[in-house]
């Protein structure tokens, strides 16, 4: 069976007992407690779900949940920094969860079980506030002479890919500078979660 990741549509839930360890009697669960340890992948760059703070720490709403699992099962918690091109494989060989804002999608449904959603919001343009009024809706940025900005490896990429074909796009690294790129006047706008919107006003 499949490990579960939390999702920024979802609560922090632990994983299932893999395939080799349910023929062992062995749950998942159970390798967690004995470890002593609930190992905890996020990229660290999407607030409020997961932030990663210059001191090594976390914070945000996904990782307080982790943290409050970990407590529950009498563990400690081990992050583990990921970026959103490498979460999953990430996921698969080094960790028990993950968490941070992570997207529901197919592809990552093969690899792993999602923990039931905690919140559901869709996408939203960021730019300057002078310019909101003319990026409102797809047709405003999706034209040649709109440069969008994206973080690799997500499902913000999936969207721009799939509904902005005649935008310029730029890929961009770092998730949490991402939005200084758009002040410098190097991107028009950036795709994200309407959440994000919120969080950043």
């Amino acid at each position: 069976m499949k490990k579960f990741l939390a999702t920024a549509l979802s609560l922090a839930g632990l994983c299932l007992s893999h395939a080799a360890l349910a023929q062992q009697g062995t749950s998942r669960l159970d390798e967690v407690i004995k470890a002593g340890k609930l190992r905890v992948c996020t990229p660290g760059d999407y607030r409020p779900f997961s932030l990663a703070k210059p001191d090594g720490s976390y914070e945000g709403i996904d990782i307080d949940l982790a943290q409050s699992a970990a407590k529950a099962l009498g563990v400690q918690v081990e992050m583990v920094k990921t970026s959103w091109p490498k979460l999953m494989d990430d996921f698969v060989e080094k960790c028990d969860i993950g968490v941070g804002g992570i997207s529901v999608n197919t592809e990552r449904a093969k690899r792993a079980g999602f923990t039931m959603a905690y919140m559901v919001n869709g996408k939203a343009p960021i730019t300057k506030c002078e310019n909101a009024a003319k990026f409102q809706t797809v047709a405003d940025i999706n034209r040649p002479s709109v440069t969008v900005i994206t973080n690799p490896g997500g499902s913000n990429e999936r969207f721009v890919r799939a509904n902005l074909p005649q935008a310029k796009v730029i890929v961009y690294n770092d998730n949490v500078t991402i939005f200084d790129e758009i002040l410098k006047g190097h991107a028009d706008v950036m795709i994200s979660e309407s959440v994000e919107t919120i969080v950043l006003k």
